[in-house]
């Protein structure tokens, strides 16, 4: 089965496609300098890691990169553009210091240091580009803190500011079972009742499973013909948490090839979804592969990845399979190049 072949496999030898970056930049030196990006290409589906092809690599400067398109200027000063909801990947250089230490306190797991830095660092100078993927890295390290209502507030500030959709990703929605807090519970109703299609989708995924569950299912709805293609997207995949968990297998095909379809980063919520539902109604090697494939292609945001990979690891024990279950402890040490720094 699947996630017996993918826990068996070293960690090391499964790359997200970030390291095809690391790779070139190894191959060739002077590409260390530039920014890199990666764009799938050809097929109308998205590439993922299980098919890597049809995804092409640039280097250069990258000018801007908004919700329409990312603009890079290539070292003989031509100008390209790829249109944003076909950008997987990019490893580009932060335009001042203060925004790369702050960005590297997310990458080292240091939470509560990098809010804080990274609200110094959104003024210091870096283009409305970066200043859009450091609120992307804010939203990251509030969710990981589990301040799920203010990373909410930050989010939605961040989708009136154009994002690419690659960033959409840090969308804190609701896709397990959790109960939101009082706090996060009226604001959701706040949300719901907003004019902003963003705020709408994210006060339903914490409404769905409440009394409030009619209203989340009707903005749903309305939400999945949304003209934002990745508002719609992500509708319709929250919309899957309405489906009995006893018809889950009669819609599992068609919820896979959806989810592949997806931009890359897009699917981490529906595979987190994915994953837990196949556990509740006791298909724990398909769960276990789901968490798998999640420590494998998200390990960039290591909260997520990480409470994937425990979440398989144990169900791994529960199974009897102890020596599985430690590959994947061992995984989850390796996601990080340091141990956090208590907070």
């Amino acid at each position: 089965m699947l996630c017996i072949a993918a826990v068996s496999i070293p960690p090391s030898h499964l790359a997200a496609q970030s390291d095809v970056v690391a790779s070139a930049i190894e191959a060739e030196p002077h590409l260390a300098d530039s920014d890199q990006v990666q764009v799938v290409t050809g097929s109308a589906k998205f590439a993922t890691l299980w098919h890597p092809q049809g995804v092409a690599q640039y280097a250069g400067t990258i000018i801007d990169f908004d919700a329409n398109l990312l603009v890079l200027r290539t070292p003989d000063n031509q100008e390209m553009q790829f249109q944003s909801d076909r950008v997987l990947h990019i490893a580009f250089q932060w335009r001042k210091d203060e925004a790369r230490q702050a960005s590297d306190l997310v990458a080292d797991r240091q939470y509560q240091a990098a809010v804080t830095a990274i609200q110094s660092a959104y003024k210091s100078g870096i283009p409305q580009w970066q200043q859009r993927i450091l609120i992307g890295q804010l939203v990251q390290a509030l969710a990981a803190l589990e301040k799920s209502r203010t990373a909410g507030v930050l989010f939605l500030n961040l989708a009136d500011a154009h994002p690419p959709a690659m960033l959409y990703a840090d969308m804190p929605l609701c896709w397990t079972a959790r109960e939101p807090d009082a706090a996060l519970l009226k604001t959701a109703l706040d949300w719901l009742n907003s004019d902003s299609e963003s705020a709408q989708l994210l006060g339903a995924s914490w409404l769905l499973m409440g009394p409030h569950r009619s209203q989340a299912e009707e903005a749903l709805r309305k939400l999945k013909s949304s003209e934002n293609s990745t508002v719609s997207q992500l509708a319709a995949a929250q919309a899957w948490r309405s489906v009995p968990p006893p018809d889950t297998m009669k819609y599992l095909a068609e919820w896979f090839e959806f989810r592949d379809g997806l931009l890359e980063p897009l699917q981490l919520g529906p595979s987190e979804f994915l994953a837990e539902r196949l556990m509740r109604i006791g298909q724990d090697e398909l769960a276990i592969g789901q968490w798998v494939r999640i420590g494998t292609i998200h390990r960039d945001r290591y909260h997520r990845a990480a409470a994937a990979l425990n979440s398989a690891a144990q169900q791994l024990q529960r199974n009897g399979m102890n020596q599985e279950a430690q590959k994947l402890h061992t995984w989850i040490t390796e996601l990080s190049p340091q141990q956090p720094t208590p907070q």
